[in-house]
């Protein structure tokens, strides 16, 4: 960086470097954890395994795993098992190639306050998961017959597709003579009939008073 006379200048956008200093961030869900306080150096004929396990899950009630070194798929994997009153099952991820191995690694403790990675390479990643049993379901007892709404007979279509008619649908056709109406007609029918009966004897009302208070003006 240049020497600048003053303490105080403007830093030239283009002449910096477009990498940021990024501070490094723990995942989410992220607990501090006391490590271990040693690390053999030779681990001889034992091998490194990560155990996955769910939330708060009680690993000082685990005392042994049910490990199966054949299994290939959950069906076939080892028995369950049953940790204060919930049935768990343990099965292997299978590391498709040595990349997806490196994923996973072990830190040594290397003084006080730092860290080397181990060597030795994770052999085994076991899972542990909640196994939840599914409840028989009697989906007959369990359905309930649907109840079709009364049919109205004699309905009339009145309003049609684009580009069609009353022509066009039977539904649309008037009811032939002699032909019983429904009562959903009916009933319309004599709403209608008594909505125009009480709005003939409003506008009588209105004119008999226009027409009382007119002559009581004329006769003063």
């Amino acid at each position: 960086m240049p020497a600048y006379k003053s303490s105080t200048y403007v830093a030239d956008s283009d002449s910096g470097s477009d990498t940021e200093d990024m501070a490094f961030q723990p995942p989410k869900h992220f607990h501090k954890v006391k490590p271990a306080s040693s690390f053999p150096k030779d681990l001889g004929n034992k091998e490194i395994w990560i155990i996955k396990t769910p939330h708060k899950f009680p690993l000082k009630d685990l005392k042994t795993l049910p490990i199966s070194f054949t299994s290939t798929s959950v069906a076939n994997g080892p028995s369950k098992f049953d940790i204060e009153g919930k049935t768990f099952q343990i099965n292997e991820e299978i590391f498709s190639n040595e990349t997806e191995n490196r994923k996973y690694s072990v830190f040594k403790k290397k003084g006080s306050s730092s860290f080397n990675v181990a060597s030795e390479p994770v052999q085994r990643f076991y899972n542990i998961r909640e196994s939840v049993t599914i409840p028989t379901i009697d989906f007959d007892a369990a359905r309930v017959p649907r109840k079709d709404v009364e049919k109205i007979e004699n309905l009339r279509m009145r309003h049609f597709p684009t580009g069609y008619g009353a022509e066009d649908f039977d539904e649309a056709k008037a009811p032939a003579a002699g032909v019983k109406r429904s009562s959903g007609e009916d009933d319309l029918k004599s709403s209608k009939k008594a909505k125009k009966e009480k709005k003939e004897k409003k506008e009588k009302k209105e004119k008999k008073e226009k027409k009382e208070k007119k002559d009581k003006k004329e006769k003063k």
